[in-house]
């Protein structure tokens, strides 16, 4: 998806507990619009301190809180998984 492209979408919009239980969920269609395109690379090593932030990721306002908070839930969220393996 090209950077500033409208595209169709289908949305997962959940809300999950500490225990990684889902709680509430609600799917629907949008119209997305891609504000930075993005290399999981340069964000990960972002992310994990190894690497600058990306400029498509300080160029718009939000976006690194954004991506930080989205880590911490992934992180929290693969936690929960673990424990609950066999």
């Amino acid at each position: 998806m090209a950077q500033g492209e409208n595209r169709l979408a289908i949305v997962i919009d959940m809300t999950i507990a500490a225990d990684g239980s889902v709680t509430q969920s609600n799917l629907y269609r949008a119209v997305v619009r891609n504000r930075a395109k993005l290399a999981y690379d340069s964000v990960a090593a972002w992310l994990d301190g190894r690497g600058p932030i990306p400029a498509p990721v300080a160029a718009v306002p939000g976006l690194d809180e954004q991506l930080r908070t989205q880590d911490r839930v992934a992180a929290t969220l693969k936690r929960c998984d673990e424990r609950a393996a066999p």
